[in-house]
Formats: structure tokens, sequence, C-alpha cells
């Protein structure tokens, strides 16, 4: 769980025990839409973001060959788009009604705590299947498309943006609307999609469980995910299922009184107080009050960072991009020095978000429940892989048999600047244990708005309310970010730098990226270039296609302190922008799709050879059968009103009887005295070609 999620959390934890039916006003524009613009129907009022256009580049010889889009067989998306017939699912008993997975979890675990009664499988798992490779299309299930009739239907292109404060917030986006645009999602290219969680919560994110055995109605039936899942396989598609296995709903109400009744808990099947942590419980208070009271924070396991940036200050501690450890100026989990002292894992592990149940995965009846949770994501709903939230507030010997249990590769939020402790949540070397397969990659995506926009997406010494969300003075700076990238490269911290989850804004880090780049084209295609041209999975999320910026307050809502700011307004819907396929973004990301599969380096060695203030450069090693040459990427981030060619040393050498082409615009490049002469600020990837 990031810094920000975890401050609003805390806000909204004492509500999240509301469970009033949904908001169905979606007619009314919010107030919060952009200055100037009509509410209704038409494309032009709705479409209130700036669009640019980009034709797709021009290749030449057997570069264009390479290049040439693979669009799926017609017939193939004919029969997603109209899939709504139990026929095209596999037969199972299990599924002859929506209720199997209630009947699972509230028959035999109410009487044993022996464990569930698991519906059959209805889904082969994918012999060799890995993330390593792909590209990840991430979409928060009721944002990204609706479906049906009626007022929340798919005809209605309504801006929706509710907030939640941990109830509701439904805008009707559902999974056969996912199923229906799965064309859409292919045209960019993506290999899987990220959905949100799917099971029974109190608001529409999905992330704090009611029921861990029931798909949220809201978003359709067990039926329909399971179509979801059918539908992507036919496809050559994957799907990343999000899970929490650290924490459920609140135990607070909105009247400060426990939903706790004795010893029981209203979660299923979670409902019995000793499956909760109970750090620092006093003898003799009963579970309600320990709860009434307030349980230890995870938060307060990271330690004091008034003390870093005295040491500092002082010059006794250094911290940032150049230092692995502390790769930010701030205590985050993980940093268990002298530098931050009181940091603890137990708190970090024991310790509650606010009110947020913290499952204590030490007792065997949470253990066996999570494993078989997840268990069923994978054999009933056909889970190729999972994300898993808040993956770093829970020990690492409970996450290396999840991993091992599930087997399906799990990408975990290992929300860090400690790049070492990062490396340890993939594999211990200290006792030799495989823990979890994959992460969430936040040590550079911490950096990578202020080297490119200079942008404080975090706080140095945790100065949130002065830096955070405000752009610096000071010039940005690209050797911040590559230097983290380098470490992560030639440190040997991590087991599986392919599995390496890499992204530029998600669901919960207070920014999208057009919004803290100012919607600087130039700057925006070189960040999404280093994201597909790095080592790792690519990660986009929902609406970056379409130029989406979030809701920024306007100055009236400004004024009212109780509306959230941050991870809040970064999950507008996404329908209002009727999927145009022609916008700029759309149509790049499309395009550093095909580059990265037409030259084969979706997995093997990255090599970072120069990092300096405006520019950097790497090279890929292609893996794979007649895999060509060494690939050059060419990042910078200069701005739109940056018009000069750019210089980056080094450069490919020339060599006799092949040329150096830009993979992205067919350009044959300039070389000479060991470096690249680029026409331009876009991003470029040099590759060789035979001469014709």
């Amino acid at each position: 769980m990031s810094p920000s999620r975890l401050l609003l959390t805390l806000l909204f934890a004492a509500r999240a025990a509301q469970e009033d039916a949904p908001q169905q006003d979606h007619g009314r524009c919010p107030s919060g839409g952009p200055a100037g613009v009509a509410c209704g129907d038409d494309e032009a009022s709705l479409l209130a973001l700036k669009y640019g256009s980009a034709s797709a580049a021009q290749r030449m010889g057997n570069l264009a060959e390479k290049m040439r889009p693979q669009a799926p067989d017609p017939g193939i998306l004919d029969d997603v788009t109209t899939v709504d017939d139990s026929s095209e699912l596999p037969r199972a008993s299990a599924l002859e009604s929506d209720e199997f997975l209630d009947a699972a979890a509230e028959g035999p675990v109410q009487t044993e705590r022996r464990g569930f009664a698991t519906p059959a499988a209805t889904f082969k798992r994918r012999r060799g299947f890995t993330l390593a490779g792909k590209s990840i299309y991430f979409l928060m299930t009721d944002r990204f498309a609706r479906s049906g009739r009626g007022p929340m239907g798919a005809k209605n292109h309504t801006y929706c943006d509710l907030d939640s404060n941990g109830v509701d917030g439904w805008c009707g986006g559902t999974f056969q609307g996912i199923i229906r645009k799965l064309p859409y999602i292919k045209g960019m290219g993506f290999d899987c999609i990220w959905i949100s969680p799917p099971i029974d919560a109190v608001d529409y994110t999905g992330y704090y469980a009611k029921n861990f055995f029931k798909i949220n109605r809201h978003w359709g039936s067990a039926r329909d995910l399971q179509r979801l899942s059918w539908s992507l396989r036919r496809l050559g598609m994957c799907l990343v299922v999000d899970v929490v296995t650290n924490h459920v709903r609140s135990l607070v109400g909105s009247d400060g009184k426990a939903l706790v009744t004795g010893n029981a808990v209203p979660v299923v099947p979670f409902s019995r107080a000793y499956e909760y942590h109970q750090l620092n419980k006093t003898p003799g208070t009963t579970f309600e009050q320990y709860v009434i009271q307030g349980p230890p924070y995870a938060s307060s396991g990271t330690g004091n960072t008034q003390h870093l940036q005295a040491g500092v200050e002082a010059g006794i501690y250094h911290c940032g991009p150049d230092y692995p450890e502390i790769s930010y100026c701030s205590c985050f989990p993980g940093n268990l020095g002298v530098e931050c002292p009181g940091a603890s894992e137990t708190l970090q592990w024991d310790g509650w978000f606010g009110s947020l149940g913290d499952l204590n995965q030490s007792v065997p009846s949470v253990r066996r429940g999570l494993i078989n949770f997840v268990t069923v994501l994978r054999d009933t709903f056909g889970a190729d892989a999972i994300r898993l939230d808040t993956a770093v507030y829970q020990s690492r010997e409970w996450l290396s048999e999840l991993q091992k249990e599930v087997g399906i590769e799990i990408l975990g939020e290992a929300t860090v600047v400690n790049i070492t402790y990062a490396g340890t949540y993939q594999y211990q070397r200290s006792n030799g244990r495989q823990v979890l397969k994959g992460l969430l990659n936040f040590p550079p995506f911490y950096w990578l708005p202020r080297a490119f926009c200079s942008y404080y997406l975090l706080a140095p010494f945790a100065q949130y309310s002065t830096y955070q969300g405000t752009w610096s003075s000071t010039p940005p700076n690209l050797t911040q970010v590559a230097a983290v990238i380098n470490s992560q490269q030639t440190g040997g911290k991590y087991s599986n730098l392919d599995l390496l989850g890499n992204f530029a804004d998600n669901h919960d880090e207070f920014a999208r990226l057009g919004w803290y780049c100012k919607e600087d084209s130039q700057r925006i295609k070189n960040i999404l270039a280093l994201l597909f041209f790095m080592r790792g999975v690519p990660i986009v999320y929902y609406g970056t296609e379409q130029g989406l910026l979030g809701h920024q307050l306007t100055k009236e809502e400004s004024k009212d302190y109780t509306i959230p700011t941050g991870q809040f307004k970064l999950r507008e819907s996404l329908w209002q922008t009727y999927y145009r396929t022609s916008t700029w973004q759309y149509e790049f990301i499309a395009q550093l799709n095909r580059v990265r599969k037409a030259y084969d380096f979706g997995v093997g060695e990255m090599n970072v050879l120069s990092m300096k203030e405006n520019t950097m450069v790497f090279t890929r090693a292609p893996v794979g059968k007649g895999a060509g040459a060494t690939a050059w990427a060419f990042i910078n981030n200069f701005d739109n009103s940056t018009k000069k060619a750019v210089k980056y040393c080094p450069g490919p050498r020339p060599e006799k009887g092949y040329s150096w082409y830009d993979a992205l615009s067919g350009k044959k490049a300039t070389l000479g005295f060991g470096c690249y002469w680029a026409a331009d600020s876009l991003p470029k990837l040099l590759v060789r070609e035979r001469r014709s």
C-alpha cells in the first residue's frame, strides 16, 4: 500500500462499514468536470481532453514487414464481442448456480475449520505460461466499460467519477463491458489485462472484502467472469487478477462502534477474532475493545524519517538514487538500518491500516482459506497470474508458501525504496527461499515523474503537505531514475528481472501520467518508450491511451476539505472517450508493443551505457530463434518546445554490409565518432538491418 493510499485509507476506514444502496444518479455532470464544457451525450461535449494526432510510422524494406500489426482473426473478434451464451463456456457442474462460491465458503467452513469445499476446476493451467515478455493493460472494472441497457447501460457515455469514501461509489462498469471492449485493448497489442479485485466488497474498488467467495454482483455473475477469461483465451490473451490477502473491510462503523459481535467478524470466511492480528492487545481486553481502541498502525513500522533527515543534513547518512538501500529520501517499509530508527517488520506485518481487519496468516485456517481462494481464481475463473496487494506488509515466509501452493506467477506490490530489501521479496539469499516470482517495480517508478517532468509524486523526508502534487522549479534530471534502474540491473539483488512490472502511473499514486507531465506529448512518449524498452513487464493504466488526466479539483471543490484528493481522483470512467483508436497515445502504445515483439527483447539482458541529466542510453539483447543484433534505446526528457537534434553518446558503431535504423520512425541512423545524432527529441530504438 502506497503512502498516499495509506493516508486516505485512514481517513475513510470508519465509513467503510456502511452498505447503502449503490448511487444511481449517474446522469449529472460532476462538478469537477472540465470547465466550459456542456453536459450532454454528444461526443464533442463529453470528450473534453486535448488530443494530438499521429499517423503510424512508415517502415522500409524488411522493417516494414516486421512492423506490420498482427491483428487477430476478424472471426474471433466477432465471437468475443457477442459472447453471451453459456454454451461458450467449458461445461462444469459447479456452474449450475451463480451462488456456487457461496456454498463453497458457507458450508464446510462454518462447521469445520479445516478448509473449503473447492468447486471443480474448469480452466486448465497453461503449460509454461509466464508474464515475462508480455505487456499488461490495467483497468478498474467499475470504471472501464458498461454493458446492457438502461440508465447505466452501454449507451450511457456520461462521465462518472464518484468518490466512495470506502463505501459504494459504483459507476456501472461490468465484466461484460470488458468483454465487448477486448478488441479495443487487443488493438494496442496488449497480451494481458489486469482487473481490480472481483470479489464482494464494500465499495467499487474491490479492495475491502466482505466475502472472499462471492463475485461482486455490481460487475456481473460468476459466469460473466468466466466468460471474460474464456474470451481472453480465445484472443490469445491472459488474465491477471488483483488479490488482497493482507486485510479485509473496516471493522468499525460510521458511528464509531465496532462491527464485531463478541468474537464474530462480518467477513466470509474469516469470521473469527483469532484470525486477525492482535499485536499489543492488553490482557483482558476483548477483541471488540481492541478494534475500537485502535490497533498499532502498520505504517509505524517504517521508522523515523526526521532522524534520517537530520543525519543527511549533518552528513552522517546518505540517501537518493545513488544509494540502493535508501533510493528515495524517506523511511519506507524495509529501511531497517540505523538511518530509520524504530523500523520494525513486526509492526509492518502485524499492524493494521486504520480499522481494516488485518488477517493473521500464521493461523492455519487463514493460510488454507487464502490459498484456496487464490486457487479458485486460478482453476474456476482462469486467472493466469495474480497481482498481490500490500505484499511487503506480509511475511516472506507466508508469501513463499502462497506462491508455492498456487503455482501461477504472483506480482507483489512492493512499495519500497530499499532495492536490496525489495529483492528479498523475490528470493531470500540468506536462507535460499523463493518468495514471489514477480514484483511491481516501485523504486524507479517513484523517480519517473521527477526525472522526466519535475513532479513530486512523493515528498523528500515525508514532507507531503509541502511537496506532494507540486512541480519543482528545478529542471528534470534523468540520472535520478537511470541510477535506480542501473542499480537493479547490476546489483544481483533480484532473482528474475524479467518479472518486474514497470509502470508510469496507477490507481493509487496521486497523479496520472498525462497530468504530471502537463500533457507534453514528447515527454510522455519518452516515458512510455522507457517502460516498453527497459527490462521487465510494461504495465499501462487504463485511460493513458485516451489522455485522461484524473479528476483535478475545481476551486470550489478545493474549498471543501472533506473531498478526498490523490488516489480517488485517478479512477475516472473511460466510456466518455468513446474508446477512440485514433488518439496519438493509442497509436503510439500499439507501435511500442509491435516493436517490442518484432525485435524479441521482451526478456533478456539490459545494459545501461549512459545516464545524463537529459539523456539515457541502454541496450537490450534480443533472445529466441533468429535473434538479431543488440537493440539500442535512446531516451530523453526534453519537452515539446525542444525541436533541435539530440546527440547521444555512446551509439552503435557502423558495420560493413549493415545499416542502423530507428524502429519507431523507419529512418536511417546518423552515426559517427562513437555517437548517434537523432534528428529530434522523440525516443529512438536503433536496430541493425542488412543493406539492400
